[in-house]
């Protein structure tokens, strides 16, 4: 319940920070001007988020590992079947179609390397403080 005890405060920045943008962009919210002004009145606070929640979810990954009993992580595997996940289920591609078992993997990886980017930036701030 902590996260949201510290978002929550800052949605009146990011509905000041929208209504700004509507303003400048003739309230045309699939505007470049609309996207640019949003973007200018509110990066610091998304970046100050995404570095707060990569932290948070590693230290959930953590957590659950530590309570399974530290067991070992086995190798990444070297090839990943079509059929993984969900078998039946297909995504769209400029490529054709990708199975989305595989696109789930993918995402699950990438979430790992920014977790641990995300600890490696709070450290590194933490070490300047």
């Amino acid at each position: 319940m902590r996260w949201i005890e510290e978002a929550y405060p800052k949605h009146k920045t990011i509905l000041r920070a929208d209504t700004q943008a509507r303003w400048e962009a003739g309230d045309d919210v699939t505007s470049d001007v609309y996207y640019t002004a949003l973007w200018e009145a509110t990066h610091e606070l998304f970046l100050e988020q995404v570095l707060a929640s990569t932290a948070d979810l590693a230290s959930l990954f953590y957590t659950a590992w530590v309570n399974a009993g530290k067991p070992d992580i086995p190798p990444p595997p070297t090839t990943v079947s079509h059929a993984s996940i969900f078998p039946r289920t297909t995504h769209a591609t400029s490529e054709g179609s990708a199975e989305v078992g595989t696109l789930a993997l993918v995402a699950a990886a990438a979430l790992a390397g920014i977790a641990i980017l995300g600890i490696s930036i709070r450290r590194g701030l933490a070490k300047q403080r």
